[in-house]
Formats: C-alpha cells, sequence, structure tokens
C-alpha cells in the first residue's frame, strides 16, 4: 500500500509537471512539436508520398487481397518514418559538429563529433519517441506480412539506410 508521503509527493510533483502556465510560456512553447515535424506521419509528405505507394506496391506485387496491400503500406510508413528519424538525428549532430568547428577550430575532428553527440544527447533520447510509432511496431508489420501465405518478394528496390 502506499504511503500518504508519497501521495502527498506524487501530487506536489503533479502539480509542478503540467507544462507552461503563462501565456508568454505557452506562447514559447507553441510550435515546439513543429520543430522537426518528426509528429507528422511520413505518409503525409508529398515528396515522400509517392515513394511510399511504390514500395508498397512493390511489396505487394503479387497480391490481390486487401489485407496484404494495407500490411505493404503499413510497412512501407513504418520504413520511411525511421528514416526520417534518423536523418533527423544525424542532421542535428552534424550541425552541433558545424557549430563546434565554426566555434573552437583547435578542437580535432573526432573529439567534436563527440562533444556535438554529447552535447545534444538529450534532444537524441528524446527522438527514441518517434522511432517506436504508437499504433504498430515496424517488427509487428513485418511479422504479419510474413505470417500471409505466399508472400515472399525476391529482389526490387533496396530501402536507403544510414549506416
Amino acid at each position: 500500500m502506499t504511503s500518504a508521503a508519497k501521495i502527498a509527493a506524487n501530487r506536489r510533483n503533479a502539480q509542478r509537471s503540467t507544462g507552461p502556465r503563462s501565456a508568454a510560456g505557452k506562447a514559447r512553447t507553441r510550435y515546439n512539436a513543429l520543430q522537426h515535424r518528426l509528429n507528422v506521419p511520413a505518409r503525409y509528405d508529398q515528396a515522400t508520398a509517392d515513394e511510399i505507394e511504390g514500395l508498397a506496391a512493390y511489396l505487394s506485387a503479387e497480391s490481390i487481397e486487401p489485407r496484404e496491400q494495407d500490411l505493404a503500406m503499413r510497412a512501407a510508413e513504418a520504413q520511411f518514418d525511421l528514416l526520417r528519424v534518423q536523418r533527423a538525428k544525424v542532421d542535428l549532430v552534424n550541425g552541433a559538429a558545424k557549430h563546434l568547428e565554426r566555434a573552437d577550430v583547435s578542437l580535432p575532428e573526432g573529439e567534436r563529433a563527440a562533444l556535438a553527440f554529447m552535447r545534444k544527447s538529450k534532444t537524441l533520447a528524446a527522438f527514441d519517441r518517434y522511432e517506436r510509432p504508437r499504433d504498430f511496431e515496424p517488427q509487428s508489420v513485418a511479422a504479419q506480412v510474413a505470417g500471409v501465405a505466399g508472400f515472399a518478394p525476391a529482389g526490387g528496390p533496396m530501402i536507403e539506410t544510414l549506416n
């Protein structure tokens, strides 16, 4: 059973963690979610929508079953969402490293990259939530696709990955 002191502490903590209350604080945080646009699914980005549809069509090329086509679309969307997060992480660290390059030219390149990574580690950790979509896990979609009888595409387009 939870003690009265712990319940009181939890209530105090909850009061402090409700986000900004002042108009200035709310205005300052209003567009945080749009900063990197990772909370917008890739299918709504016109630049990638055609690529997603192409990959989904390839994945379900030999199928006329709506369920298989839906799973292929979900897998393609998940792949592109993950690529966007990976690119955002790389861009974040590279931007911080370039800033350090201008600020302190005496640091060797490896140390600049390590320092940039360290300075952005909290933001990078926050990106984890975008690598785990709320409605499904990419591994789950892949397992569902693999479980569909006769679904085994061979060859075809390669998915870009960041290594």
